[in-house]
Order: structure tokens, then C-alpha cells, then sequence
């Protein structure tokens, strides 16, 4: 085995720090188990041990897994060592093994007026901190629309940014407040640059305008070109601001019908054109400009967020989880006295999945590590000897969303590299059969090179270790019926409207007819099951969402169970959204939308004919106005209904929201007709989670029952992240950021039609501490003049 040596070094040599670089399944966290129970063998003192990762299942499973080596090791270590071990284990609960957001705050319990928060303070809920954000926006907004902010009402006068845009965008800064440096401000003549564009389109309508009739369509894709000539003079700079930047972005007006264009005598089609190219070139260039400027005054007046965001957490003595990342690294940074007292403690560090780590968890790390306890500055001091010890796997690091930067684990890596230490590669994959071991070699050799621009990770080639089963394939592809679109090219809309019920009959293949068999985890093996099998999609959103339904339908049809992990509303059966409808004619009783969906649901199911005929007799389907005299039998089921519906709604004030749910559950039996639905098992997981969410509304101080169904509807309408249940026997269908850590005998793709790359949507430099994002659509300076790069390490 080609990394034996390796393997042997992270027990053997603990005076020497190192960076273990290794693919999914090749053992990091059982080595980075290893080198801690070395440690203790070697007699290091267990309080002076920390152990970290990112997230609180994976800490309890480290907890979990050292124990076991600890006491597994004793059994053949000599007597000094297993004095050395026993001695750990007794005092095993000393050891600092738990998240780096846990780590931090209990450094900050310690010292709370140095790090200059409130002694008490309470780490808040990602639902408490959301609240106090909403909070935060709301106020702002109100403020920035009593003094009309013109940053403000130049974004809300384009017709793509609203209100939520603008939230998001507030979202976006409060994540990236730690990289606080204001974006460059390039001086731009708007004025000029306006009525340059408006002259170019004026001169172009005045070619044009007069030989064209109303119902050509060379005209109609001008309209908005022609109507905007027409109109500039008696609007707004900031609506003539948008619909130039709307003019820019239109595909109809940017590529006319040439061919069907008529033109006045003494008018030459090239002069048209050449006019029309010029225009548009004007055009693009201003679009860009207006939104670059706009992106950078429109931060500076988000940054007011921030600001009462601040403001309420202090008032109320709480800290989100990247206060603790930030205050820490404060109080290490500034104060050197706190800095070396809690560095000296500290006689090892091992970290976990290091490729996740963000610039501040890797300032705290290294600042306790630094074998200089005196420098504030993290990057500006190696680690002493030994005393740090990572493992990840830059191929992994997906989660740029939640700050963790490739460029940082390359300073890191440098900087362990120049003070002595090493960068070990593990090979050997215990997880993927030869096969796609090959496959995998094969493929990522050539592209994955390590490319030092764009940060791209090395491939480390995978080493066989298991067997294989029989003579099954390893690596299938999906036979699609209907691949190809116009001129008989692979187009993305067929790939994508015949995939997934080609993918739903190959899953029913695998899983009835095939044959084929998976190892099991205690040994042997067995046929594959519906629970062996995840779906990857890209995202769930967008092309996704659609995806996910029509697979969730193909799957459905063909009798397997399936489970969507991270769901959108599109993903929710009728089931679930007939509860949702059933309680909000509870909430809403005289909103006869409502009534109608609740009844027509999948709890009641009465039929239109139905409806009709009771709404024709009684004249309303009202659960408070009862009919006066007795309903006939075909009418006596929309009576018991409105009955349930009208009494839910007399006490849903007075009781838990979780009371009223599960009332209507038990009086309608729902959860009984739920259980034994086609998807049964995924319906029920979504039912639980509108429990749960009952319950954590009460928990966090929610008022009314009206405020749960508003919270439930949105959560309906944006998506609701399900959890992940391991006792699930269905498909798991999920995003491959959700799947990473997971394992399964076999993987599909759910969307291979999805894009390789998106475009760029931010330039972070953490050096410089600055984080240029994009604003409700619009792009900064600094992202404009490195969109290519950024393209180009996007795609990498």
C-alpha cells in the first residue's frame, strides 16, 4: 500500500504537525482517532487535548469512536502505556472534543468582559437568530422608506428587486460582516452616461419608428425601446435608470427579427443594424455601470442592518453562531495575556474535515496553536511543533455558502509546510469498489491538477481495497428514451422531461429484477433495497424543484418508497398540503378560498359536485353558520367537516398550536390515511416536521395561532429543509451538499442536465477583509473586473 507510510507517521511522529489530505472514505477521521489515542499512550495529559469538527452529530460519533479505541488499545499496549490510557479514560470527559463553535463559546464563558459581551449571554437558535434579523430588516426598512434612502428607491424602482430581494441581499451582508472593509467606490457620471444612452436611442427609434405597423413583430420587439424614447422625458432619473437597464437585459429587443423588418426608402439595413449594435453596446456598458454603482451605495445603506441587528442581540445578551467564531477571534487577536493563558492549556490540536473551516475558525486555531504566543496576527506565526494536526479534503470544501474558503486552507497548508511540518496524502479507499475507484481515476486525473490561480485541489489517486461482488458493473448509465430535441441534437429540456421516469424504471430494475447485491456493514451481502439508494441533485430549486416532482411521481407510480431529504413544497405530496389547507380554514373560517381547499383536500375529499350543491342550497360554506334545518345524507359529510373546522377555530387561541393539529389528525384520522398513502413513510417525516414546527413556535414565544399559519404557509412557499433519518427504508432523495458524510451501496444522479458552474456571485478577500457580494442581482465593481477568474475557479 502506497500511504502506509504515511498512515504510520500520523502515530509514530507526534512532534511534527501535518496536514492529512484525503478523499471521502479513505479512514481521516479514524487516523485523526489514531494520533489521539498515540498521544495519550505517549502519556500527553487528556485536558490538554482538544479534538474538533463542524457539527454536533460528528463530535458525539469522535467522542464515541476515541472512547472505543482507547479501550480496545489497552488490552495489547504495555504496562506504562496502558497505565497511560486508563488514566485518559478516566478523565476522558476533560478533554475538549466538541464543535469549534462549542469550543469557543465556553473560551468566552471564561472571559466575557474582555471579550466585551454580556456575562449571561445565551448562544441563540438559527429560529431566534432568524427572528431578530426579521426584526432588524423591518425596522431598517421602515426607516429607509420614511426618508426615502435613494439607493433604496433606485433599487426598488427596477422591476426585479422587491422587498424579499432586498432582505436576502441584508442576509447576505449580515453573514459577511466579519469582512467589513467598504467596496471601492469608482467614480461613474451617471448623468452622462445616461443621456448618451438616451441619444443612441433616440437616434435608433427615429430609424425605425416610422415604418413600422403595430402588428409586425420586427415593432413589437422594439416596443419597449420606442415606448421608453417617448416617455424619458417625464419620469424619473431612477425609472429611467431601470428601464434602460431593463432595455439591456431584453433578448427580444436585443435580437429583432431581422428578416422581418420593412424598412423606409433611403434607410439601408446595415446603417439600421450598425445603429442598433452601437445602441446596445451602449447599453450593456451603462447596465453594468448602474448596477455596479448602485451595488455599492445600496450595501452602505443595508449596512444599517447591521447595525440595529447589533443592537437587539446586545439588548437582549445573545450571540448567533458566528458571533462566538468572531468574538473569540477578537479576544485572542487583541488581548495577548488571554491569548497565551488559553494557548498554554492547549498542548494539541486535532481538527476534523479542516477543507470546512472559514478565515475566523482558522484564525482561532492557529492563534491557540502559534508556537509565538505574542503575535496577534494568525498567518504571521507557525504552529509549534506537533501541537496542530488537520485533516480534509479540499475536493469537499462545498460549503462556501457558510464562509469555508479554499483560499484559507491554502494559506494554512503553506504556512504548515514553511515552519516545518507536512502534507500527507491517504490513497487507500475503504468505501467505493474497485470500479468506481477506476472510474474516478480515470476521469478527475486529468482535470483535477492543482491549479494554483484558481485553487483547484490535486487528484489523489484512490487505492483498492475491497473486493467485488460477482461480475456486476460497478459504473451504469441511464438509458433516456427521448435525449434529443430540434435538428436531432442532445438538448437540456428533453434530457430533462424524459430523465427522471428513465431513472424511476432503473431504480425498479436494480432493485426487482437485477439481481445485483450490496455489501452489507456486519459482513456479507444482500439483494438492493429501496433504502440503498440515494438520488444527488445539484440543487433543489429552480430546474431541480421540477425534477424532484416528476421523479418523486415516476417512483410513486412504480410502488417505491422514497424519502426527500431538504424538500420544497413542489416535493410535497397532496397529503401534507391538504393538512396545511385544513389549517388554514381553521385560522380562516369566513375566507371561502380556503374552506373550499380545506374541504376539497386530502382530509375531507369531498368532491366539486358536492361543494356546489350545498354552496347552491345554502348559499355559503361557512363552519361558523350552521344550515337551519337538517342535511341530507349526501350533504352530511360537508356538515361533519365544517363542524370540526368551526370548533378548531373557537380554540386555537386558547391552546398550543400543537394541540389544534393534532385534534384535527385524530378527528379526521388523518395520520391513519397518511400512513397507509402511496409514500406513507416520506408523508409521515413531513407530518412530524409540521409538529415539530407547532411545537417550536409555542417554544419561541409565538403569540397567535394566525402566526403559526402565516410561519407554515411561507415555509410552504420557500421550502422546508427536512432532516435526515437514518431509519428511513425509502430512496433518499437529496442535494449532494446534504449527502456529504452519508453513505450509500448506490448512487444516482438526479440531474445531469444541470449547469457545471454558476456564474460568480461574490469576490471574497480575506486579506484585504472585504467580501463583494451581489446585491439583489447587482454586481459590484470589484466582482465585475474578476468575474472571469472567479468563473474560472467556480468551474474548476
Amino acid at each position: 500500500m502506497t500511504d502506509e507510510a504515511a498512515r504510520q507517521r500520523i502515530v509514530s511522529d507526534l512532534d511534527t504537525t501535518f496536514l492529512v489530505e484525503a478523499a471521502a472514505g479513505t479512514g481521516k477521521t479514524t487516523m485523526l482517532v489514531r494520533r489521539f489515542v498515540a498521544l495519550l499512550r505517549k502519556g500527553a495529559d487528556v485536558a490538554g487535548l482538544a479534538a474538533v469538527t463542524f457539527t454536533d452529530k460528528a463530535a458525539g460519533e469522535l467522542k464515541v469512536r476515541i472512547r472505543g479505541v482507547i479501550e480496545s488499545e489497552r488490552r495489547e499496549a504495555s504496562d506504562a502505556e496502558r497505565a497511560a490510557l486508563g488514566r485518559a479514560l478516566a478523565r476522558l470527559e476533560e478533554a475538549r472534543i466538541s464543535t469549534l463553535h462549542t469550543f469557543a463559546a465556553d473560551l468566552l464563558r471564561e472571559r466575557p468582559i474582555e471579550a466585551g459581551i454580556d456575562p449571561r449571554f445565551v448562544p441563540s437558535s438559527e429560529d431566534d437568530a432568524k427572528a431578530t434579523f426579521e426584526e432588524a430588516f423591518a425596522r431598517w426598512l421602515e426607516g429607509a422608506l420614511g426618508r426615502r434612502a435613494p439607493a433604496v428607491e433606485r433599487a426598488l424602482a427596477r422591476r426585479e428587486v422587491s422587498v424579499d430581494r432586498l432582505r436576502k441581499a441584508a442576509r447576505d451582508l449580515v453573514d459577511h460582516r466579519h469582512l467589513g472593509a467598504p467596496w471601492r467606490d469608482k467614480p461613474w457620471d451617471s448623468a452622462a452616461a445616461r443621456n448618451e444612452a438616451l441619444d443612441r436611442l433616440q437616434a435608433f427609434v427615429t430609424l425605425v419608428e416610422p415604418s413600422r405597423s403595430k402588428t409586425d413583430p420586427f415593432r413589437k420587439a422594439l416596443a419597449p425601446a420606442m415606448a421608453l424614447a417617448e416617455r424619458a422625458h417625464r419620469i424619473s432619473d431612477a425609472e429611467i435608470e431601470a428601464e434602460l437597464v431593463t432595455l439591456a437585459r431584453s433578448r427580444d429587443a436585443k435580437k429583432p427579427r431581422w428578416d422581418r423588418a420593412r424598412l423606409v426608402k433611403g434607410v439601408g439595413r446595415d446603417e439600421v443594424k450598425a445603429v442598433h449594435e452601437a445602441l446596445y453596446e451602449c447599453l450593456e456598458a451603462y447596465a453594468r455601470s448602474a448596477d455596479a454603482d448602485l451595488a455599492t451605495r445600496l450595501r452602505g445603506e443595508l449596512w444599517g442592518v447591521i447595525d440595529v441587528y447589533e443592537e437587539l442581540k446586545a439588548s437582549r445578551g445573545i450571540l448567533d453562531f458566528d458571533d462566538l467564531l468572531l468574538r473569540t477571534r477578537s479576544l485572542l487577536a487583541g488581548d495577548p495575556e488571554v491569548r497565551r493563558r488559553f494557548a498554554g492549556r492547549l498542548t494539541h490540536l486535532l481538527v476534523d474535515e479542516f477543507q470546512d473551516t472559514d478565515p475566523s475558525q482558522a484564525a482561532i486555531l492557529l492563534l491557540l496553536a502559534s508556537d509565538r504566543p505574542d503575535a496577534a496576527d494568525p498567518l504571521a506565526s507557525p504552529p509549534a511543533p506537533g501541537k496542530l494536526f488537520c485533516v480534509g479534503d479540499p475536493k469537499q470544501s462545498i460549503y462556501r455558502f457558510r464562509h469555508a474558503d479554499i483560499a484559507t486552507y491554502a494559506r494554512v497548508k503553506e504556512l504548515v509546510v514553511a515552519s516545518g511540518g507536512a502534507v500527507l496524502e491517504l490513497g487507500r479507499s475503504y468505501r467505493a469498489v474497485p470500479g468506481i475507484q477506476a472510474f474516478v481515476n480515470a476521469t478527475f486525473a486529468p482535470l483535477l491538477t492543482g491549479d494554483p490561480v484558481s485553487l483547484q485541489a490535486a487528484h489523489v489517486p484512490l487505492e483498492r481495497v475491497r473486493g467485488v461482488i460477482g461480475d456486476q458493473p460497478a459504473v451504469m448509465g441511464v438509458p433516456v428514451p427521448k435525449p434529443y430535441g430540434k435538428n436531432e441534437r442532445l438538448a437540456k429540456v428533453a434530457l430533462r422531461a424524459s430523465y427522471p421516469a428513465a431513472l424511476a424504471a432503473q431504480i425498479a430494475w436494480l432493485i426487482r429484477e437485477s439481481g445485483y447485491r450490496v455489501a452489507q456493514k456486519g459482513g456479507g451481502t444482500a439483494r438492493i433495497g429501496p433504502g440503498d439508494i440515494c438520488v444527488l441533485f445539484r440543487q433543489m430549486g429552480g430546474f431541480g424543484e421540477v425534477s424532484v416532482r416528476e421523479l418523486t411521481a415516476a417512483l410513486t407510480q412504480r410502488s417505491i418508497p422514497f424519502s426527500v431529504v431538504g424538500g420544497s413544497s413542489a416535493s410535497t405530496g397532496d397529503e401534507i398540503r391538504g393538512v396545511v389547507a385544513a389549517l388554514a380554514a381553521v385560522e380562516r373560517p369566513g375566507d371561502s378560498l380556503a374552506v373550499y381547499a380545506a374541504l376539497h383536500g386530502f382530509l375531507f375529499g369531498i368532491s366539486d359536485e358536492s361543494l356546489f350543491e350545498y354552496k347552491v342550497r345554502y348559499g355559503s360554506i361557512d363552519p361558523l353558520v350552521r344550515p337551519r334545518t337538517e342535511l341530507p345524507r349526501e350533504l352530511s359529510s360537508i356538515g361533519n367537516a365544517l363542524v370540526i373546522l368551526g370548533e378548531l377555530y373557537l380554540r386555537r387561541n386558547s391552546r398550543p398550536p400543537a394541540e389544534t393539529v393534532f385534534e384535527l389528525l385524530k378527528r379526521t384520522r388523518g395520520h391513519l390515511s397518511i400512513s397507509l398513502s402511496a409514500n406513507g413513510e416520506q408523508t409521515m417525516t413531513d407530518l412530524a416536521r409540521i409538529a415539530h414546527r407547532a411545537v417550536a413556535h409555542e417554544r419561541h414565544g409565538g403569540l397567535s395561532f394566525r402566526a403559526f399559519i402565516d410561519e407554515l404557509e411561507e415555509s410552504m412557499v420557500q421550502g422546508a429543509s427536512g432532516e435526515w433519518d437514518e431509519n428511513a427504508t425509502g430512496v433518499r432523495i437529496m442535494t449532494a451538499h446534504r449527502a456529504k458524510g452519508l453513505e450509500f451501496p448506490v448512487v444516482a444522479i438526479g440531474d445531469p442536465a444541470s449547469a457545471a458552474a454558476r456564474a460568480p456571485d461574490r469576490v471574497v478577500d480575506v486579506r484585504e477583509e472585504v467580501a463583494a457580494l451581489e446585491l439583489a442581482g447587482l454586481a459590484p465593481w470589484e466582482l465585475l473586473e474578476r468575474a472571469e477568474l472567479e468563473t474560472d475557479r467556480l468551474a474548476s
